[in-house]
């Protein structure tokens, strides 16, 4: 019996590990208006409307002659 007492008197005075502690639940992220809820866009006042690309990225992305280079492993003129 005084053997169990001391085992327990140890185990209470041994140092213990840190329980982890929980971290905070994450916001909200804003990311691609596309996987927001009708809520989240009325929330934020997100005006949904279709982008032509080529009136935002420049012309010469969209210019595709002189792949025939790349395509052979050469350098591009």
């Amino acid at each position: 019996m005084a053997g169990a007492k001391k085992q327990t008197k140890r185990q209470n005075a041994a140092p213990r590990t840190p329980k982890k502690p929980k971290s905070p639940a994450r916001p909200t992220l804003i990311g691609s208006g596309s996987t927001w809820t009708q809520e989240e866009l009325d929330r934020f006042k997100v005006r949904v409307e279709e982008v032509d690309p080529k009136s935002t990225i420049p012309e010469k992305w969209f210019d595709f002659n002189s792949l025939e280079p790349y395509q052979r492993g050469d350098m591009p003129p």
